[in-house]
């Protein structure tokens, strides 16, 4: 098996990994609510004692009952999610939020990604229609969703930032008149996280970067969420966090192997094409090797190298 084959199932197994553990820890209600509080605008600002009173919680008061999380569909297909929450709208008279709490690893990026957060965003919308005995009810009765996206290991530029949707919110009929459009039934939200320590905008990115790092040993962990964010986590969430960390370490360390394939395959191919074009130009002039190499304009880190493979032809 080849390493471009190696790599990629590895990223499939960390992603595996990353569902399960990702899924055990986001129904802590401390950790569900910090995040709705930092990114969902309804939530924003709000004690946690207070979002507490909108997530539907288990016999035990501590873990958030979540909805099934497949949505099949005989026409496009079912569609798996991560987490999906029925949250109740802390605004008085709004109908309650469907959430999905999604993890992002590696494999996705770019525009697909997009797309894929749109897709399911619409899938989540167009979904409900199961829920109601005609069209009439279904458009009467329509509720909110908000999507997540937490990405473990994004690029360095987008790291500690959160991202609030893809599409313009606005209406207009005629220049220069604008107005805030009522097409407000979703919103779609990525989250980067970043690494332990680093200057953020957002305590809800401070609070990630801590509970995912393993930069840190547990009880000091522990304590640094009570102190600094105010969220009270059980052993099984600290355990399922230092997963998602190594995951992170992991994604982080396949992304590095495949930026160093690439490096070593472009540096090799590199030194065979300056090799050939000084063996070609000692043929056409009868000049050495020796004298045509210091006037060949080549990068400096390869020089080394290219005068080897020039010594091992010649000794052939």
């Amino acid at each position: 098996m080849n390493q471009k084959t190696d790599s990629w199932e590895t990223e499939v197994n960390v992603d595996v990994r990353k569902d399960q553990a990702f899924k055990s820890l986001i129904t802590d209600k401390d950790i569900l609510s910090a995040l709705l509080g930092g990114v969902v605008p309804e939530f924003k600002g709000l004690r946690k004692e207070k979002i507490f009173e909108c997530l539907p919680l288990e016999a035990d008061g501590r873990t958030v009952i979540g909805r099934n999380v497949e949505h099949p569909s005989p026409a496009n297909g079912p569609i798996y999610l991560d987490s999906v929450f029925d949250v109740k709208s802390p605004i008085e008279g709004n109908m309650s939020l469907i959430v999905a709490i999604e993890a992002q690893g590696p494999r996705m990026d770019g525009q697909a990604l997009w797309n894929r957060e749109l897709y399911y965003s619409s899938r989540l919308i167009a979904d409900q229609g199961a829920l109601f005995r005609t069209k009439n009810e279904l458009y009467h009765n329509l509720r909110k969703t908000v999507v997540i996206w937490v990405k473990l290991s994004p690029g360095a530029k987008e790291s500690n930032t959160i991202v609030r949707d893809y599409r313009v919110r606005c209406c207009t009929d005629r220049p220069d008149m604008v107005w805030e459009s009522p097409l407000d039934k979703t919103e779609i939200f990525e989250v980067n996280v970043g690494a332990y320590g680093d200057s953020v905008s957002e305590p809800v990115l401070g609070m990630l970067n801590t509970l995912f790092s393993s930069k840190i040993d547990d009880a000091e962990k522990v304590k640094e969420l009570m102190k600094n964010y105010d969220i009270d986590v059980s052993d099984t969430v600290i355990e399922e966090a230092k997963r998602m960390g190594a995951l992170a370490e992991e994604i982080e360390l396949v992304r590095e192997e495949g930026r160093e394939e690439g490096r070593s395959c472009r540096d090799a191919e590199l030194v065979e094409f300056y090799t050939a074009e000084i063996l070609k130009r000692s043929d056409e002039t009868g000049r050495s090797v020796e004298d045509i190499l210091p006037e060949t304009i080549v990068p400096p880190e390869l020089l080394d190298a290219i005068r080897k493979r020039l010594s091992d032809i010649q000794k052939r």
